[in-house]
C-alpha cells in the first residue's frame, strides 16, 4: 500500500513495499496549479480526488501508479479539507453550506435542508456514515443530512462549554465518535444521548 502526504509543498507518496518516497508539485506538464494540499478523497470505482487550496478540487485522470507521469483535471472551484465521497457523489463544505458535487457533470448544487439546520454556524468536519447519512461538526452540535430525505438536523449538544467538533467518526453500532479539545464525545442519534470521554492530562 501507498501513503498519500498533503502539504503546503505538495504531494508525497510513501510506497511501504518499495521503501520510496516520491514527490509531486504543480506543474504546467501534470496539471496540478497549486501545492497547497487540503484534502485527498478517494471514490467507491477506484477514482481519486485531490482538494488544493487557492487552486480547487482535481481528478487524477492517469499514471495513478506511476507518481512522476501523474496527471490531474481541473474539475471544480472547491478548495477545502471538508470534503467526502458518498453515494456516488462528492460532498463538500464551502462557506459553511454543504453542497453535493456530481461525478459526471461536476455540478455543484447547495443543499438547502443542511443550511438551514446550520443555520449559520461554523462548519468544522465532514463524514459519510455507513448508515447512509452525512455528519458535520459545528458548534455545540453536529449536523445529519440524510440523501434519501432530503433532510438536515442539528443534534444540539451540551457540555458546558462551547465547543468546535473537529473530527468525526463512526462505529459498527451506529454510534457517532466526535473529537473536540480535550475530550471525545460519543453520541448515539437514536436516542440522543451522549458521552464524554476526557482525554488524559499528559497525552
Amino acid at each position: 500500500g501507498r501513503i498519500w502526504i498533503g502539504t503546503a509543498g505538495g504531494i508525497n507518496i510513501w510506497d511501504d513495499q518499495k521503501h520510496l518516497m516520491s514527490s509531486i508539485t504543480a506543474n504546467s506538464a501534470n496539471g496540478l496549479t497549486s501545492n497547497y494540499i487540503a484534502r485527498f478523497t478517494k471514490g467507491a470505482d477506484g477514482s481519486f480526488y485531490v482538494s488544493a487550496w487557492e487552486a480547487g478540487l482535481f481528478k487524477v485522470v492517469s499514471g495513478f501508479d506511476k507518481p512522476d507521469g501523474m496527471k490531474f483535471e481541473y474539475i471544480v472551484d472547491f478548495a477545502s479539507q471538508k470534503i467526502t465521497y458518498a453515494l456516488n457523489a462528492l460532498w463538500a463544505i464551502q462557506n459553511n453550506q454543504l453542497f453535493r458535487i456530481s461525478i459526471d457533470s461536476y455540478v455543484a448544487k447547495k443543499i438547502n435542508a443542511f443550511t438551514k439546520a446550520g443555520n449559520g454556524g461554523d462548519i468544522h468536519s465532514l463524514y459519510y456514515a455507513p448508515k447512509a447519512s452525512i455528519w458535520a461538526g459545528s458548534v455545540n452540535g453536529l449536523i445529519e443530512y440524510k440523501p434519501n430525505l432530503d433532510s438536515a438536523y442539528f443534534h444540539h449538544i451540551i457540555t458546558g462549554n462551547d465547543i468546535a467538533f473537529n473530527n468525526i467518526i463512526s462505529d459498527s453500532f451506529g454510534n457517532i465518535w466526535a473529537a473536540a479539545g480535550n475530550f471525545i464525545i460519543k453520541y448515539n442519534s437514536a436516542s440522543k444521548k451522549s458521552e464524554i470521554f476526557p482525554f488524559e492530562k499528559d497525552l
